[in-house]
């Protein structure tokens, strides 16, 4: 039996940085998000946890498999952070009209609406796929450094 057809398939698919995280939080939930979804790291990690020991030689053919992806990986994951730098940083011109806001809490729904048109509008529509669009809007939704 080949390989793809065990749960490690789960692993060659993610090639998206945000799909990578998701898996990640299935394999280790508790464990640092960051360790098990860099690239460099999460093809073995996941192949690792799938396949588990080496006998047949399924762990490496499952780790280069996945390593194909890493390129696309690595590209949504520095588009990820771009539009988080430039949305949920709350920071710039765009959020200044917020502060005029004549309670703290309408400044707060301000300033999470003015990140969630941000992360809809931004500029490189190739770049920031959906899936990046959506999760920037869900950590508008939920990120406090907005409220400050």
């Amino acid at each position: 039996m080949s390989f793809a057809a065990l749960p490690a398939s789960v692993c060659l698919s993610a090639s998206h940085a945000l799909d990578r995280q998701r898996v990640c939080r299935d394999l280790q939930p508790s464990a640092a998000l960051s360790e098990c979804a860099h690239v460099g790291q999460f093809c073995f990690k996941c192949c690792q946890h799938h396949v588990g020991g080496d006998e047949s030689g399924g762990l490496v053919e499952c780790t280069r498999a996945c390593h194909e992806n890493d390129q696309h990986a690595h590209e949504t994951q520095t588009a990820l952070e771009s539009i988080l730098s430039s949305c949920v940083g709350g920071r710039g011109e765009v959020f200044a009209m917020c502060s005029q806001a004549s309670q703290r809490s309408s400044e707060a729904a301000c300033r999470r609406a003015v990140c969630g048109h941000c992360c809809t509008t931004a500029n490189d529509k190739d770049q920031y796929d959906t899936q990046i669009r959506d999760e920037c809007a869900a950590q508008c939704k939920t990120n406090n450094t907005l409220i400050a």
